[in-house]
């Protein structure tokens, strides 16, 4: 499958699992991974009838996962939008004798008036979720239902009347956009998508991929698991942005400094050969130098004249982590400002760390780790306030470098 997209992203791969809870028990999983080249989406991986540790093996770590969860054990109902006071409670509108507390929601909007709400049990939804994230996975969105398949409306084959079949769920679309889904007793193994026949489970995954590069805006639910998930993806992703740029900003530095210092050294040459034939030059040669001795003090002192550690700093600091602590500041190689106010000058042996933690055991635990890392010489809590119990409190770290 291929499409033509408008557009840049910032991850160019994604991933899409359908899992197929099946009548006798059996769960089946289908996987596909697609790849944005340039402009255009491509299928690099696709596969049906797989175990979920062969989906693991074959998902790269830093690329999000998306679920499309189908079969046994997901309830439809269409509901007056005006009903639905909150998504905890759609469990219960389905199935009146349901606990809320067991099942996960999900609404699909239709119109504006109404919503097409499903409903799946969190136990074996969770335990499929849980060993994805233990196996270093990104889960970061998940369909209950064929929902995932509104991504991929344009691609699809829809017979005249608006309908399409999609393993046992039959689906309505009006304009390009679903509203309507129903459960068939017919099963169909195989639709065309993009004027190619694929297998349904195949389809299914393949959408929910799509779906990270066009998300569908009219969809919501609970799935507290994912949520968290995505939240802390989206943060490694944040950070790793940071690092990168503040990787460009030294290498700036050094480079603007070491064509000002390659000219300076350039210019003092001509002029010490100028002073044996011209003594009145004498004054400006001895000014020269000593601005050039400024910028070499500058390249020693901030340790710019070897190969930068930044990115491996920001790398390491980011790798240890936890979920419970979030950064907002990270400055390696501090500006100082000098006495005089003429220049600038970095303290290449400190870096500071701001950020909020939502538990004082787990910032313990992680300066604790910090310390047990070779280039730390020293790592100290500067500061760490909470005024709200319910709320994460702030710190300031201070890491002394070897």
């Amino acid at each position: 499958m291929s499409f033509r997209l408008q557009g840049l992203w910032e991850i160019n791969k994604s991933s899409g699992i359908e899992v197929s809870f099946n009548h006798d028990g059996e769960i089946l999983f289908a996987l596909c991974i697609v790849e944005k080249v340039k402009e255009e989406l491509l299928t690099v991986y696709s596969k049906s009838d797989q175990s979920l540790a062969e989906c693991i093996a074959q998902i790269p770590d830093d690329i999000p996962v998306i679920l499309s969860v189908t079969g046994k054990g997901i309830l439809f109902k269409k509901l007056n939008a005006s009903s639905v006071q909150q998504m905890d409670t759609v469990p219960a509108s389905i199935l009146p004798s349901a606990n809320n507390d067991l099942f996960y929601s999900q609404l699909f909007r239709i119109g504006e008036e109404r919503e097409l709400a499903s409903i799946i049990r969190k136990e074996p939804l969770d335990n499929i979720i849980n060993q994805l994230n233990n196996a270093g996975k990104n889960v970061v969105g998940c369909y209950i239902g064929q929902l995932g398949i509104q991504s991929i409306a344009q691609l699809l084959r829809i017979e005249p009347d608006g309908w399409f079949i999609l393993g046992n769920s039959r689906i309505h679309f009006k304009d390009n956009v679903m509203d309507d889904l129903e459960q068939s007793d017919n099963f169909v193994n195989t639709v065309i998508v993009n004027g190619a026949a694929e297998s349904s489970a195949v389809v299914s995954a393949y959408a929910a991929a799509f779906s990270w590069f066009s998300p569908i805006q009219q969809l919501s639910n609970n799935v507290n698991a994912i949520n968290d998930s995505r939240q802390i993806f989206r943060s490694r992703l944040k950070l790793k942005r940071n690092a990168v740029l503040m990787a460009i900003s030294v290498f700036t530095i050094v480079l603007i400094n070491a064509i000002v210092f390659l000219f300076l050294f350039d210019r003092n040459s001509q002029y010490q050969y100028q002073i044996s034939v011209n003594s009145a030059d004498m004054y400006l040669a001895d000014s020269l130098s000593a601005v050039l001795k400024d910028h070499s003090d500058f390249f020693s002192s901030s340790n710019v004249s070897g190969v930068s550690k930044t990115s491996f700093y920001a790398d390491r600091i980011a790798a240890s982590l936890p979920q419970s602590v979030n950064l907002i500041q990270l400055n390696i190689n501090k500006r100082i400002i000098s006495d005089d106010q003429d220049f600038y000058l970095f303290d290449n042996k400190k870096i500071e760390i701001k950020g909020n933690a939502e538990s004082s055991s787990d910032l313990t635990t992680w300066i604790r780790d910090l310390k047990n890392m070779k280039w730390a010489k020293d790592v100290s809590l500067i500061n760490y306030t909470k005024s709200d119990m319910a709320k994460p409190g702030s710190f300031l770290i201070e890491i002394h470098l070897q």
